[in-house]
């Protein structure tokens, strides 16, 4: 529960509440606004939605009313007047090192931190320029505390440039209106005597001082005669008062701000004890990891997960750009562009990801909602802002030119078929995929990039008739959702509809997706689940009037055969070392409408979101999957696919594309897997002990690597590897890699 102290506006802490009550897993936080309150796509009197594309453009931009363009009114006029103002500055700049701005629009005040060493000869050393985040440039940075509104203290090593600073953001309280302070004071802690002829304060108007500017300065025995001269404006060149003062007394020193900090930071760790249990007495014991009571290294781990993912909250105002539907136009229109909007969200990857992601705010809610309800609907009201007419939201927020810098041009378009409601559903009732798969995307198998799960293998040829798993799953999870809420509103009516759609979903789960002679639950498609992969050579093709080429892949170059479209042979290409280049190609054996027999979290669904009865007789098969070390089970934590799998386990979906959800262990699931046996193991049935077991088994692995990892690099990290538990990719993962927290304090 959040703490006593924080306001809540009732509305939507109301709903909070109920989520909890229905004991409701809410991982998918962000995709109920997604999925659910801006589509008529679930609601059981529509479900027969068309599946085709839209013929033609529909506008981009969402609409004006819902979008909460400043604090002052909009969605967000429903908090309260305290709780903006606390979050009206902060360090929402999650993509530096160091950077604030205030959470306004579109005008925001931005304020950052840079750093270099000096050359010999005295100038800047920009080979060593610290600014933008990046993986591997420090040996560590990232918040070790951080309340979400008004204190944060960040540590940064630095040895390249022989810095070790600690950043920390305190405000002593929340304020319609903010000051700026310049302070000049003696530290004089150790000193025998104050300083001979000590003097430190204001000093006269200088004539080309600039409106509102201050002049301080002094003398100090030690340091000579000296002068400052400061100035603040705000970005459209208006001046802002800068209040200074200067005094040599020893009440008026900067320890007194040492100690707000100091008295903060105690505060954050006694919080974050009580708001998670880290002390507490349970029925059974303390909690405990490794057959021990929480120690100081796991509550350290703890503080880190929780000030990680509150240092990464991002406010960004921008422009969303959409792509034309495929096919609508010849020649395709270029992208629009939508109303300059707001977002206030958790970024998952301070260098790599620092920008709004809809499926992983999902997750980052329950890691804020626990810490700071009001907070967590702060950030699912952003996204309900970005809504468009049809109910979509992109999955991607590139909004300012901050954030659209780290993004390359061609990823910036947001497409209208990836995700959106209306093109969910199937070729047959109750069944449903994903968009967005594209045969030509250049990759051994088509990405699925709207499922978040970008190249986890999915059925050989993308088209109408597949049938996703994971999609079905994420539906039937909210149907009974709303059927809960409904009753909750007091509309049997709706619930009663919601009731039936949740039923007739759960059937088509067995009917669809249920293979009998694998004994789990699968994708359906035109799919082969055998084949070869052959190098082919890559060439140039040209058109006949040499107006264009394209690349294309033969397995002769002597006797190349190109496509119709480019049908002149140009050349073969080098590999950079002497030889041709070559990419591998699925030859598909057996290939038919069948089960995609490629095991791993898609098949984990009807388990994770809960869906299966106490008593379901696929249970222990789902669960004999889970645990078999051949397949899914690590001593780190569950494999995304099989390590039976010998297509595609561990296998690059195209060259220098590091296989992503093909063996590594990612958080996010394997905490929906902890919450689902801790489910089983409270609920009366057969699989009741053995949950309660593989629940133990599961957490110990899972944090108890996280917790290692964290102590030998400092970081939480996107993956980790199932054979040795080493982090890997992406560094500092400070968004759904947070939940390690709630797995160690055990709030599911």
């Amino acid at each position: 529960m959040p703490p006593k102290h924080a306001s809540r506006p009732p509305a939507s802490r109301q709903a909070q509440r109920w989520a909890k009550d229905l004991k409701l897993i809410g991982a998918a936080a962000a995709l109920v606004a997604a999925f659910l309150l801006g589509s008529a796509f679930l609601s059981p009197r529509s479900h027969r939605v068309s599946s085709s594309a839209p013929k033609r453009p529909q506008s981009a931009s969402p609409p004006t009313a819902p979008v909460p363009i400043a604090l002052a009114g909009g969605t967000l006029s429903r908090f309260t007047a305290e709780h903006n103002a606390s979050l009206l500055w902060g360090t929402y700049r999650p993509g530096v090192y160091f950077g604030m701005r205030s959470r306004t629009a579109p005008t925001a005040l931005v304020a950052g931190l840079m750093w270099t060493r000096a050359r010999p000869d005295g100038g800047v050393d920009a080979t060593t320029l610290r600014h933008q985040c990046e993986q591997d440039g420090l040996e560590r940075y990232g918040f070790t505390a951080h309340d979400g509104r008004g204190f944060g203290s960040q540590p940064i090593v630095d040895r390249a440039n022989g810095v070790h600073l600690t950043t920390t953001f305190p405000i002593a309280g929340a304020a319609p209106k903010q000051h700026l302070f310049l302070y000049l004071s003696l530290d004089t802690e150790f000193a025998p005597r104050l300083s001979r002829g000590a003097a430190l304060g204001k000093l006269e108007v200088l004539s080309f001082q600039p409106e509102e500017g201050v002049h301080v300065g002094g003398q100090v025995e030690e340091v000579g005669r000296f002068s400052l001269l400061a100035a603040a404006r705000t970005q459209g060149g208006d001046p802002l008062p800068l209040r200074a003062w200067g005094s040599a007394a020893r009440h008026h020193s900067h320890l007194n701000v040492a100690e707000l900090i100091r008295s903060r930071t105690d505060a954050f760790h006694a919080r974050l004890a009580s708001t998670f249990g880290l002390d507490e007495q349970r029925e059974g014991g303390a909690l405990r990891l490794g057959g021990s009571p929480l120690g100081e290294r796991e509550k350290g781990f703890a503080a880190a997960a929780l000030a990680a993912q509150l240092g990464s909250l991002g406010f960004f105002y921008g422009k969303t750009v959409v792509a034309p539907p495929p096919g609508s136009f010849s020649p395709p229109p270029p992208p629009q562009e939508t109303e300059a909007a707001p977002l206030f969200a958790v970024v998952p990857s301070r260098p790599f990801f620092p920008r709004g992601f809809l499926w992983d705010d999902g997750f980052h809610s329950l890691v804020v909602g626990e810490w700071d309800g009001p907070l967590a609907d702060d950030i699912a009201a952003h996204w309900l802002g970005l809504m468009h007419e049809d109910g979509w939201i992109p999955r991607e927020q590139i909004l300012g030119a901050e954030a659209a810098a780290r993004v390359p041009a061609e990823f910036l378009p947001q497409r209208r078929l990836h995700a959106n409601p209306p093109t969910l559903a199937g070729s047959r009732p109750h069944t449903y995929r994903w968009r967005g798969r594209d045969k030509s995307d250049g990759r051994l198998n088509a990405m699925t990039l709207a499922s978040g799960l970008d190249d986890y293998p999915r059925a050989t040829v993308p088209g109408e008739g597949e049938r996703h798993l994971d999609l079905l799953c994420w539906l039937a999870f909210f149907s009974r959702f709303l059927a809960q809420l409904s009753e909750r509103t007091g509309d049997g009516g709706e619930a009663a509809r919601y009731r039936e759609e949740h039923r007739a979903q759960l059937a088509s789960l067995e009917q669809h997706h249920w293979s009998p002679g694998l004994r789990a639950y699968c994708d359906w498609g035109r799919h082969a689940n055998a084949g070869r992969f052959v190098q082919l050579v890559v060439v140039k093709c040209g058109t006949a009037d040499g107006g264009s080429a394209v690349e294309h892949t033969v397995s002769d170059p002597e006797r190349p055969d190109c496509p119709r479209s480019h049908p002149r042979f140009l050349f073969p290409l080098g590999d950079g070392k002497g030889g041709l280049l070559t990419r591998a190609k699925l030859q598909p054996r057996g290939l038919k409408d069948q089960h995609v027999e490629h095991l791993g979290y898609v098949s984990l669904f009807p388990l994770l979101l809960r869906l299966l009865p106490p008593d379901s007789p696929s249970l222990p098969h789902v669960l004999d999957l889970l645990r078999d070390p051949d397949r899914l089970w690590s001593p780190h934590g569950l494999r995304s696919l099989s390590k039976a799998d010998a297509m595609w386990y561990g296998r690059e979906n195209a060259p220098g594309d590091a296989p992503y959800w093909r063996g590594p262990i990612w958080v996010n699931l394997n905490y929906l897997c902890l919450a689902a046996l801790r489910h089983y193991a409270q609920a009366a049935g057969p699989q009741k002990e053995r949950s309660a077991a593989l629940y133990a088994e599961l957490r110990e692995a899972l944090v108890g690597t996280m917790v290692s990892e964290w102590e030998r690099t400092g970081y939480f990290w996107e993956q980790y590897d199932p054979d040795t538990g080493r982090g890997q990719r992406t560094h500092p993962f400070n968004g759904w890699s947070s939940l390690g927290l709630l797995a160690l304090a055990e709030v599911y």
